[in-house]
């Protein structure tokens, strides 16, 4: 679907966590559906690429800045669901873009201080805001993607 035809605009807000910048989209994405983060991902991928590239390229973007795309998460008990997303594709998870969703939310009177269950396309992480919206996380288990690995 081409992005001219379906964009009506975004609402997003920047943040940076030691410097490392992310964009968290907060509405006016198309839907993708109420699969799992992972399924909603390859939805993302497959049909939307070119709003990734409008939200993270220049102009308006760089190549250091990750985008997190907010979504209503699967289970009742997490807070958010998120897909990150960079200038070369999609990423599982992202250290830095949870920080910044968190600092975000909570700046944005969207969640409070306690702990979190962010969904993400490689599972569900464990963040904690304080009050200064300042926050931590703790990642899902790592997953192997290939048992044998050699380097040239």
């Amino acid at each position: 679907m081409a992005l001219s035809s379906h964009f009506t605009g975004l609402r997003a807000i920047d943040s940076h966590t030691g410097g490392e910048p992310t964009r968290l989209i907060i509405e006016g994405f198309p839907d993708l559906g109420s699969g799992s983060m992972a399924e909603r991902k390859a939805l993302f991928a497959q049909q939307y690429d070119d709003w990734r590239c409008a939200v993270i390229l220049e102009p308006r973007g760089n190549d250091v800045l990750v985008g997190a795309l907010l979504c209503q998460p699967c289970s009742p008990q997490a807070t958010a669901g998120v897909i990150f997303f960079n200038n070369a594709g999609y990423l599982g998870m992202c250290g830095h873009g949870t920080i910044g969703l968190v600092a975000s939310l909570a700046y944005l009177g969207r969640i409070s201080a306690g702990e979190h269950l962010i969904e993400t396309p490689v599972g569900t992480v464990n963040a904690r805001c304080t009050r200064t919206a300042a926050s931590r996380w703790k990642t899902c288990p790592p997953t192997v993607i290939a048992d044998r690995w050699r380097s040239t």
